[in-house]
């Protein structure tokens, strides 16, 4: 039972929800809830990874029960979802991010140490200034001064020749994996959409160049609507197929675009 699958299920039981509030759905997503009380829920906050349980603990299942619990109440309107997603929102400021340097920790202990060396992914900075301004939405909380700090610091992390996120770095800035998949593209183009919809200025423009760069460096390939899903630091692709893990990412992006951008 891995906590990160069950995230994106509950995630879809959502979205099929807010369709036509289909009573049987509503009852798997509670059915589900109670599974992630009565079996996952850690004593040191949060979730396990899974069952059995194992370490270390990672933020990423815990972003998309946060991206779960908000698609839940947006499909509901129950305010037990606006709950639950506001203590992923304290996990995040308590765990997850650290303030003084302005990142987010991928692995921990399970007391919610970090595990050293640190290490930085900076398409999840990006993902999280997205998430963190779709629970400003739905809850009214100010997220404006995190969500500049994430992006501020995942920018930071930049392939030279391309501009594309590069897929892992160090707490101090470094690089420590120069290879750039498609995903990280996506959220900071998504990232850029969030601050456009807050009137930030500049960053329709910024989300704008982010889309374009994504179209022609991954989107513009042979086979139509297909991608390449990562590239070496000297722009050679790595992956000879087309991974479906990623098509969630460019749906996700598109949409935005499209809602916000127009």
């Amino acid at each position: 039972r891995d906590a990160y699958d069950h995230a994106f299920i509950l995630f879809a039981l959502a979205t099929v929800y807010a369709l036509d509030q289909d009573a049987q759905v509503r009852a798997e997503i509670d059915a589900l809830l109670a599974f992630l009380d009565g079996h996952l829920r850690s004593p040191h906050g949060g979730v396990h990874e899974g069952l059995p349980v194992s370490l270390p603990r990672r933020q990423n299942p815990h972003m998309h029960l946060f991206e779960a619990m908000i698609a839940c109440f947006e499909a509901t309107h129950d305010l037990s979802f606006q709950n639950r997603a506001g203590e992923f929102f304290a996990l995040f400021l308590a765990n997850l991010y650290d303030k003084q340097k302005r990142i987010l920790t991928e692995y921990f202990e399970e007391d919610w140490s970090k595990i050293e060396p640190v290490s930085v992914e900076p398409g999840h900075q990006a993902e999280w200034v997205w998430l963190l301004k779709g629970f400003e939405r739905i809850t009214g909380c100010p997220t404006g001064q995190r969500r500049a700090e994430l992006l501020a610091t995942a920018l930071r992390y930049r392939d030279e020749a391309t501009g594309c996120l590069i897929d892992e770095g160090d707490d101090s800035g470094n690089i420590r994996r120069s290879t750039r998949r498609l995903w990280p593209q996506t959220e900071v183009a998504k990232a850029w959409i969030a601050q456009a919809e807050s009137g930030e200025a500049g960053a329709a423009d910024e989300a704008r160049t982010a889309l374009v760069r994504l179209e022609r460096h991954y989107l513009s390939h042979p086979v139509r609507g297909g991608w390449y899903d990562q590239f070496d630091r000297d722009g050679k692709s790595l992956v000879d197929t087309i991974p479906a893990s990623s098509f969630y990412h460019v749906l996700c992006a598109v949409t935005e675009a499209d809602q916000v951008l127009g």
